[in-house]
This record gives C-alpha cells, structure tokens and sequence, in this order.
C-alpha cells in the first residue's frame, strides 16, 4: 500500500461518506502477518502489539463491540464498510488518529505519515489491523470449541443411576439503596450523565452508519422486557436434563447477578457448568460477568421488548 495507489485525496478524516470510498484499497485476507501490517502504519512489531491490545479492549466493548460481532455474518463489500466505520469511529471520534500518528505520538520522529495529513492511508492500514484481529478473535474461539468438544468426549463417563443435587436459585436479598444526603446535587449529576450518554451515543450511531434506526443502548434498562429461559443440558450428548427455567430482567435474581449466581450454585453442587447464550450474532461463551452483559446487550439491541435470552448450562 502506497500513496500512488490511493486516488482519494489525502484527508479522509471529515466525511464519513468520502472515508467508505476507500473500501476498494482494504485487502481482508487472514494470511497478511501482522508485521505487514504494523509496516503498513509505520510501527515497529513492539508498537503496533501495543496498539492491537488496545483496539481488541475496544471492540469487546459497546458500541463497537455490536459491529465487530455482526462483521462476519455480511458480505465482503458489508464487511468493508463496518471496517471503515469502526475505523473512522475510533481514529476520529476517540482521537486515536492523533494519539497514535499524530506530530505528537510517541513515533513521530520516525514517521512519514501522519494524522491527519495522510488520514487515507492509515484508515486503510487501521481498517485492515482491525479485521485481522476479529479474524484471529473468531478463529481462537472455534479452536476452543473444538477442543472443549474433544475434551468433553474424551472424558465421558457413564451416567450414574443416583441423582445429582438439586440446583436450587436462590435471589439474594435485595441491595439497599444508598443513601444521599445531597439529592439536589444528586439529581443534577445524573441528569448531566445521561445526557453526555446519550450525545455520545448519537454520536456514535452517526459515524457508525446506523442514525435513524433503534438507538444503541450502553447498558441494559433496569426495566428491559426480556424473557431468559435457562437450559441445563448434559455435557456428554447435549441432552436436556429438564424443562428449562424462565425468568424476566427485573426479577431479582438476574438484576442481581444472574451469571454469579447460575454459576456458584451448580459448583456448590459439584459441578463445573458450561454456559452458553445463543446471540443474534451466534453462539457465544460466557466465562464472566462481562460477557453475560455484553451478549445479553447485543440481544437487547437487536430484539428490544419481546428478546429473548436462551442460556445453555452443560453439566
């Protein structure tokens, strides 16, 4: 990638529509190292593994986190253009572009092109990072799948005639609120919050292409409309050890902590559960709180009132 072989002028930087032109200039090959790419920015391997750790924090999080785990299931032209938005959303509107190329970065006395003189060439370079990142991402995952699969088989047993300990889910009490003893200041202070939110949530759905339709929520409503039903299936065969368990978002046990919770009960009854919630996106692995709330999210803003959360329990 050179300059020659953009026709584009070189400041991209202030229209969303003259950034997705640049679409043609993106290769997304899973075979271009890693080191091309970092070249490709002007960085050293040290640098530009410095720079993947931060934009991988980035894309686990909304409002990226909703594009980057749709990105797989469009087109390649699709593709390419929610590369170039998550691009120009974090090189612009997070000032990566400065922070990272900019004359004051750290590299700058090794540079040739910089933020935003040459915004052309490094949304593509940082477009294609990007995509290599996700790709590496999703190809870990399906690796982990198919090695849990193998270990699964591998040390199954025969099912044993006893029964195994009843799961009880318990809702903790519920917390009680703080108090404050300044409810002016209070209310104000949450009034500039929400409204900061949702200005940078508009923000956010201009840049990224989506302006117009539901917006995207930060964080789950308290009061959302979703039904979750619980699925506890036997790791060996996937079988259904039951009718599932149903719950709303504003009983206490999930407002509480539903993943702590389903997870110290069945290991309080010997057993290392599995969990699994099926997304819009497809199937995802829940190993934390974070990644309840992230797949329970990208549910909520796909469905809004009427989604439903399927959660699969292997035991």
């Amino acid at each position: 990638m050179t300059r020659s072989s953009l026709q584009l002028p070189r400041r991209v930087d202030l229209d969303p529509k003259q950034a997705e032109k640049l679409m043609n200039n993106i290769t997304i090959s899973r075979r271009t190292g890693y080191e091309v790419l970092y070249s490709q920015l002007e960085m050293n391997y040290a640098e530009g593994k410095r720079l993947s750790e931060k934009i991988k924090a980035a894309l686990k999080v909304p409002p990226l986190r909703h594009f980057a785990e749709q990105l797989f299931s469009t087109g390649v032209l699709d593709t390419k253009r929610s590369l170039i938005r998550i691009a120009f959303y974090m090189l612009i509107s997070e000032e990566w572009g400065t922070t990272w190329f900019g004359n004051g970065c750290e590299t700058a006395a090794s540079r040739t092109l910089f933020w935003p003189r040459d915004s052309s060439i490094l949304l593509v370079g940082f477009s294609m990072l990007v995509y290599k990142l996700l790709e590496n991402q999703r190809q870990v995952y399906r690796g982990t799948l198919r090695t849990r699969a193998r270990s699964q088989a591998n040390s199954s047993q025969p099912s044993s005639p006893s029964r195994s300990p009843s799961v009880s889910l318990v809702s903790p009490p519920d917390s009680p609120l703080p108090t404050n003893t300044n409810s002016g200041h209070a209310f104000f202070t949450s009034l500039v919050n929400h409204a900061t939110a949702a200005k940078k949530r508009k923000h956010a759905e201009s840049v990224l292409g989506i302006a117009g339709q539901n917006p995207i929520e930060l964080e789950i409503p308290a009061n959302a409309r979703l039904t979750y039903h619980v699925y506890v299936k036997d790791k060996t065969d996937g079988s259904d050890l039951g009718p599932p368990a149903t719950y709303q978002h504003t009983d206490s046990i999930v407002a509480h902590g539903a993943f702590s919770y389903l997870k110290s009960s069945f290991e309080a009854a010997g057993h290392v559960p599995i969990l699994e919630i099926q997304t819009p996106f497809g199937r995802k692995s829940i190993m934390s709180k974070e990644d309840w709330e992230c797949a329970v999210l990208g549910i909520y803003n796909v469905r809004r009132s009427g989604g439903v959360v399927e959660v699969d329990v292997f035991v």
